[in-house]
């Protein structure tokens, strides 16, 4: 199976896990962590509060891009105190340069706000599933690193 297709894959189980019982940070979490060989219901708990733009205050930071964060830490986060941080800075602020290209801000309610609320499900449904084929291609990428190290390993 191609990178791309595996991509793919993972976008749409994120986007089948949104709206069914995970919000959008918690999708992005289990999708992506389960498609690197992670316990991503393990750490869904931790994404609960960032859903909805923080704490479903729908003005703050979108839940997939919170959710993503998370992911990245999860597997290039530092494991040791006063470690190196620039490999998991470095693919988070690439992340966020494709995201906001991509959908023109974080904000969530600038996102929910594009459409009317019987639309909103659907459009946050595909900025899931844009959201993780995104970042599985960032964390794709990583594989440069030499020194990658999982924090849940």
């Amino acid at each position: 199976m191609s990178s791309s297709s595996k991509n793919n894959d993972v976008g749409e189980q994120a986007a089948v896990l949104f709206g069914n019982g995970y919000h959008c940070a918690e999708s992005i979490v289990v999708a992506v962590l389960e498609a690197c060989g992670e316990n991503g219901k393990k750490i869904a708990p931790m994404a609960t509060p960032f859903g909805g733009g923080f704490a479903e205050s729908f003005a703050e930071v979108c839940g997939v891009v919170s959710g993503s964060m998370l992911v990245i830490g999860c597997c290039h986060g530092r494991n040791e105190q006063g470690a190196s941080w620039n490999k998991a800075a470095d693919l988070g602020r690439e992340f966020i340069e494709i995201f906001r290209s991509a959908h023109g801000t974080l904000n969530c309610g600038k996102l929910v706000g594009q459409v009317n609320e019987e639309e909103q499900m659907n459009h946050c449904r595909n900025i899931v599933r844009s959201g993780a084929i995104c970042l599985m291609e960032v964390l794709g990428k990583a594989s440069e690193y030499s020194d990658k190290q999982h924090v849940l390993r």
